[in-house]
């Protein structure tokens, strides 16, 4: 229980800015395997515009939010119900579509509520918008968090990932 409250009284929630792309990289670098990372060149497109929460000035969670395509290139869009039809049918997944692009947590503060504190506030921030995300079949542990948070699984989309290759699962939110 004491730890709970410390990580709350030096918690602090926060854009992102320049000076943070390195301490981003070494900590994305420590929650995925290595060819699934980010380079610091695709970071400055996102770092304007996105999350992080701090623990004693210390980056321990990150969100990065930014514009999303779907499918295109080699990417199969693939419904699997009516939202992702009809989302397929207005070709939308044609076009970008605001949402996470990224989100992931230090190994040492998982399952603190972390990640869900950032995705409400990236809620807070980006109200009525419609907003998506893709993630690995595979990541269960995350796909739950989404469907908790208000996310809806609209589709899977093939070739998604360059490396390691794989599929993407594809999922929606309407904010208010």
């Amino acid at each position: 229980m004491h730890l709970i409250l410390y990580i709350l009284s030096g918690m602090n929630i926060r854009n992102t800015t320049l000076v943070d792309i390195e301490e981003i990289c070494e900590l994305q670098s420590s929650c995925f395997e290595s060819g699934d990372t980010w380079s610091r060149y695709t970071y400055l497109k996102y770092i304007d515009n996105s999350l992080v929460i701090e623990i004693d000035n210390k980056i321990v969670s990150v969100l990065i939010q930014g514009y999303i395509t779907p499918s295109g290139y080699k990417k199969i869009f693939e419904p699997v119900n009516d939202y992702g039809q009809k989302f397929l049918d207005d070709k939308r997944n044609k076009q970008s579509t605001f949402g996470i692009a990224l989100i992931f947590t230090d190994s040492n503060f998982r399952k603190r509520g972390l990640a869900e504190m950032l995705i409400n506030k990236h809620f807070e921030v980006n109200k009525n918008k419609t907003l998506c995300l893709n993630t690995r079949p595979n990541n269960i542990n995350s796909i739950s968090l989404y469907k908790k948070v208000g996310y809806n699984h609209i589709a899977n989309i093939k070739n998604y990932y360059d490396y390691p290759p794989g599929d993407s699962v594809f999922m929606i939110k309407e904010t208010i």
